[in-house]
């Protein structure tokens, strides 16, 4: 299994990651962002991507983005999406994604990551407390405009 932080140069390991959270969330005729978007998605220095390859071909990845806080000085980081193609689930895929961005963010002396689930997606819950994670009563409420 081999982890890879992605670049403005992994274009097409971005639109594999993307395809294949698709194609798990049953959604297949949602076009793919643009080219130049995802390179420049990309490139950025706050948003973070990271996908597992097994024999070349992307099985899982993880989407972060660094968020700079105004109330006090410094970084948080938002685990946006995470997924394992489900063949390949129960392999520590998961946990190994979410080590590599823990990784970066005591590089960057980020202190905190948070992520959010839907309260009856138990096996997010339980990766996310293997993996340190401590569970928290926020309420999220989403404005689609």
């Amino acid at each position: 299994m081999q982890i890879t932080k992605l670049s403005a140069k992994d274009l097409h390991l971005a639109q594999q990651l993307i395809l294949q959270w698709q194609e798990d969330d049953g959604v297949l005729d949602t076009p793919l962002p643009s080219n130049a978007y995802l390179q420049k998605l990309l490139a950025s220095d706050t948003f973070h991507v990271y996908v597992a390859q097994e024999d070349g071909l992307v099985v899982g990845g993880l989407t972060a983005y660094e968020l700079h806080m105004f109330p006090k000085e410094g970084t948080e980081m938002f685990l946006y999406e995470i997924g394992v193609q489900e063949q390949h689930r129960k392999k520590g895929i998961a946990r190994q994604l979410v080590e590599h961005l823990k990784t970066t963010c005591k590089e960057k002396g980020i202190k905190t990551i948070f992520v959010g689930t839907e309260k009856d997606n138990e096996p997010a819950k339980k990766l996310y407390i293997a993996t340190g994670g401590e569970f928290d009563t926020i309420a999220w409420f989403t404005y689609e405009l």
